[in-house]
């Protein structure tokens, strides 16, 4: 639970592009499949923001902070 407290932000942005890239490689011939699967994977990411909901604290400063260095050698952080 503690990687899901820490790594919020990310999972909650990159799931949607994750899923899309899934469904990019089911035929398009299989449109229940995929109406099917757009319907659990959308369900999936408002079960994830849920935990945003519900543990936001309303302190009055930035809340679900991920601070990652991505490229330090130009001092850019995700």
């Amino acid at each position: 639970m503690n990687f899901i407290n820490n790594h919020i932000l990310t999972i909650v942005t990159f799931f949607p592009t994750a899923c899309a890239l899934f469904l990019l490689f089911i035929p398009r011939e299989e449109k229940k499949l995929l109406h099917y699967l757009g319907i659990i994977f959308s369900t999936i990411q408002f079960i994830i923001s849920l935990h945003l909901y519900y543990h936001f604290k309303n302190t009055g400063t930035f809340e679900f902070i991920e601070l990652i260095p991505w490229i330090s050698y130009w001092n850019i952080n995700y």
